[in-house]
């Protein structure tokens, strides 16, 4: 079984299930990203989305078990069958952060998740019998009774895609080494996030999540390590910094 937004999608596609880490350019973990890719086929006539509605928000079965077969009806109707389903699962897919379920066999837990939409793709055929498809999407959580998948991690993933850091240091005219300018430059992609409601995370956008993670690096104290390697190794004693607007 398989349902987005509470809608069942039959027959049930194939789910490819990858996770990768979002890291900043000295490979220090910041975030996770799960992409989830669908790959299913649709048939005419029979499973769900149907091929022969008259509102496309009711394409879809709801119930439980499976729809009935329609009858078989020739004239190119297959064909048109086929495009119908195609028009209901773009639809489907065309809004994120909906609920993402699915179920194995034999009565096993179900998996879910919020994701982003990524795309939705058709291979090229006949469409006279069936259209393959493929889904491409990602999230930040899985869910599991037992709880998210991410607390199998030993730290607290942000909702990062990527970030960067830059310093420079210039030596103030007239101090002989003892006064410097510093320029820190934070860099980051904040992603929308969705809790298991389909609601935002921390009821933030991405570029608010990117501007906090930017904020809370642009002021403390300046790394000892990382002046001494800007500034060949000497002359360094220690130093705040602070965001500038």
């Amino acid at each position: 079984m398989l349902s987005y937004d509470g809608k069942k999608i039959i027959p049930a596609p194939l789910v490819a299930l990858n996770k990768t880490y979002n890291k900043t350019g000295d490979g220090k973990k910041i975030g996770l990203t799960y992409q989830i890719t669908l790959t299913g086929t649709l048939l005419p006539f029979r499973g769900s989305p149907s091929g022969n509605f008259s509102d496309i928000n009711d394409a879809f079965w709801t119930l439980s078990g499976d729809p009935s077969d329609q009858p078989f009806v020739g004239n190119n109707e297959d064909f048109n069958s086929l495009l119908r389903k195609q028009e209901a699962m773009r639809f489907l897919f065309s809004e994120e952060g909906k609920s993402l379920e699915w179920q194995p066999s034999f009565g096993q837990p179900v998996v879910k998740c919020n994701p982003r939409i990524l795309g939705i793709s058709f291979e090229p055929g006949t469409w006279a019998d069936r259209a393959n498809y493929t889904i491409t999407l990602e999230a930040d959580k899985i869910f599991l009774p037992t709880g998210p998948l991410d607390d199998e991690d030993t730290f607290d993933p942000a909702l990062i895609k990527s970030a960067s850091e830059n310093w420079e240091f210039e030596e103030i005219s007239g101090t002989e080494g003892s006064g410097y300018t510093v320029v820190h430059t934070v860099s980051a992609v904040g992603v929308n996030g969705f809790d298991e409601l389909g609601d935002l995370l921390d009821d933030k956008e991405g570029w608010e999540h990117a501007k906090d993670f930017a904020e809370a690096r642009s002021s403390g104290l300046i790394d000892p390590v990382v002046a001494a390697a800007a500034l060949g190794g000497g002359g360094w004693i220690g130093g705040s910094f602070f965001a500038s607007t």
